[in-house]
């Protein structure tokens, strides 16, 4: 179910069934239609309530009848399995009168060593096998132009995809410095599983909204799984010992 919605989204042909007061649909295929099914409260189906179905010829079409960004929700389109992607993104300290940190759009790579030695510009180059939570704090230390502040897995105990999270600060958190996303990069939002910081950053915070609203989860250095957090964070900062 699409986070804090009512909705389903699913495609082709699909079956409906009636359980504990809600509507459960299963994807006969992957092509369009795109349908929207209401989720009945349990007073709504004690009732006896009519579901609601609302069918679209595209995927963002059905996302945006929702209220929602598609390419937020863009693997909920499809049924089959997605190859993992390992993204990278610049962000730079907050600076005086500034509400969020200057960001660079994601570039992303098939393998995390490849994302690990564009976002190091090169400094550090590990085995193309290598996991994503193989890396350490050690390894990401050698002076480099860039400097790693966080890796996001979309998968529990550092597996998955990744997001990794450079600055052109060399000191990291260390001087007192903090960065912020008001908002997820395309395809992050309501996907975190676990984390880590390094640098300093011994305050990683991951919010359930954008904008550092709603519930909130301090991951410090490391949060293998995320509690009643996990696939909800839409917005994130780190910092050394500041205040959610």
């Amino acid at each position: 179910m699409l986070k804090h919605q009512m909705w389903f989204v699913i495609t082709g042909m699909a079956i409906l069934v009636g359980l504990t007061g809600a509507l459960i649909a299963r994807a006969q295929s992957d092509e369009p239609p795109f349908t929207v099914v209401r989720v009945l409260t349990e007073e709504e189906a004690a009732a006896g309530t009519a579901g609601e179905a609302h069918s679209f010829n595209t995927f963002e079409e059905a996302m945006e009848f929702i209220g929602l960004n598609p390419e937020d929700y863009r693997n909920a389109g499809s049924g089959a399995d997605q190859p993992d992607q390992h993204c990278v993104i610049q962000i730079e300290p907050l600076q005086p009168g500034q509400t969020e940190s200057k960001t660079s759009e994601p570039v992303c790579f098939d393998t995390f060593s490849k994302a690990l030695f564009f976002a190091t510009e090169g400094a550090i180059q590990l085995p193309v096998p290598a996991e994503p939570g193989e890396v350490t704090e050690e390894m990401l230390t050698p002076a480099q132009s860039n400097t790693v502040i966080g890796i996001d897995y979309s998968g529990s105990n550092f597996s998955g995809s990744t997001l990794i999270s450079v600055t052109s600060n060399p000191n990291g958190c260390f001087d007192g410095s903090i960065y912020v996303l008001s908002s997820m990069p395309s395809g992050w939002a309501n996907t975190i599983s676990s984390a880590k910081s390094y640098q300093g950053c011994a305050r990683f915070y991951h919010y359930d909204y954008p904008n550092y609203e709603g519930a909130v989860i301090n991951c410090g250095y490391s949060c293998a799984t995320m509690g009643a957090m996990d696939n909800q964070t839409e917005s994130e900062k780190w910092c050394s010992s500041c205040n959610p």
